[in-house]
């Protein structure tokens, strides 16, 4: 058995892997607290929605 890597496997991730993964960080950042702000209205709006039911 040989202890030699093959040549056609990759040696680490993919350079592009890598660089979208940071793009990804770094949206997700400062979007996270939009999404905070958009699923506080929504909870306002179904309990609106429920005041009206009740």
């Amino acid at each position: 058995m040989s202890t030699e890597s093959r040549p056609d496997t990759p040696a680490g991730p993919n350079w592009l892997a890598r660089m979208l993964t940071a793009m990804g960080y770094l949206l997700a950042i400062p979007l996270f607290p939009m999404a905070i702000k958009i699923v506080q209205e929504y909870e306002r709006g179904v309990i609106f929605r429920l005041g009206r039911l009740v």
